[in-house]
């Protein structure tokens, strides 16, 4: 039975947090993996669903752009849920304003309850826009890099709630660093350890971010790449391509996976009414 708008609250503390079960089963051992398709060709789309299907686990997808493969995706909702990925930076071919980019990222997944903006941008007025023009009720644009504490919470706005949920790994920031972590595991110790892949990056099988920006300027029509045309810049060996299969195969044998609308389970609920704005 779903919740009413306006019945979740942050967990106050870790050992609230730990507590909080669905069928007496705590989060702390699910996955959430995350992609953000970034207008990715659709090769590269289809080739990350194909990894995803052949091991039977789900996903969401924050979707820029409408194609045939997105297509594909809707028409597997036992394994992808697709959210939006809103630009809202100056440049943005979504619309000039935050609530012109959510208008055009709403009219692609009008089912869409779940966000994460294009390169995390965040603003109050954006908060504004998400809240009273759209359905959203999650948002998951924070990343906080291989943090074991990290939590969804909700946050009260325009007498509505929005749940915030931060993300622990992403593929673009693990290939930047020196230490690169190549086997992401489970580490949340209260909520699911959310990932974040980009198709394009699985594709390639990035190394590096150097080897994906190589790739992009050296094909005049890079979101309509066609699979031959890419092929001559799949990376061998250790990638993200590698990292990506490995943890999707891990999670179908040892752990549970979720879709982040079933972050709506994993905050408390609150005994209190949404707040009203200031």
């Amino acid at each position: 039975m779903k919740k009413p708008l306006g019945s979740y609250r942050v967990m106050s503390n870790a050992s609230e947090a730990s507590a909080n079960t669905t069928s007496g089963t705590a989060y702390s051992d699910t996955a959430l993996i995350t992609l953000d398709v970034d207008w990715a060709p659709d090769c590269a789309i289809d080739d990350t669903a194909a990894i995803l299907i052949s091991e039977g686990v789900k996903s969401t997808w924050f979707v820029t752009h409408m194609s045939p493969a997105i297509e594909r995706l809707r028409s597997r909702p036992d394994l992808f849920e697709l959210g939006i990925h809103p630009c809202f930076f100056s440049d943005s071919t979504h619309g000039a304003t935050p609530e012109a980019v959510l208008r055009h990222c709403m009219e692609l997944v009008p089912e869409s309850i779940s966000m994460r903006s294009h390169g995390l941008a965040w603003s109050s007025g954006i908060l504004t826009a998400v809240l009273s023009q759209t359905p959203i009720l999650i948002d998951i644009s924070i990343l906080l890099p291989r943090s074991s504490a990290a939590a969804p919470a909700y946050m009260q706005w325009l007498c509505r709630n929005l749940i915030r949920a931060p993300y622990t790994w992403e593929d673009g920031y693990e290939i930047e660093q020196p230490d690169t972590d190549w086997h992401p595991g489970l580490h949340t110790l209260y909520a699911p350890t959310i990932f974040n892949f980009h198709p394009i990056h699985i594709f390639l099988n990035s190394p590096t971010l150097s080897h994906y920006e190589s790739a992009k300027r050296a094909l005049t029509r890079f979101q309509s790449g066609t699979r031959e045309e890419l092929a001559p810049y799949v990376a061998s060996g250790r990638g993200i391509q590698s990292t990506f299969k490995e943890l999707v195969r891990r999670t179908r044998n040892r752990t549970r996976h979720c879709f982040a609308r079933d972050l709506l389970d994993s905050v408390a609920p609150s005994p209190v009414g949404p707040g009203s704005p200031s």
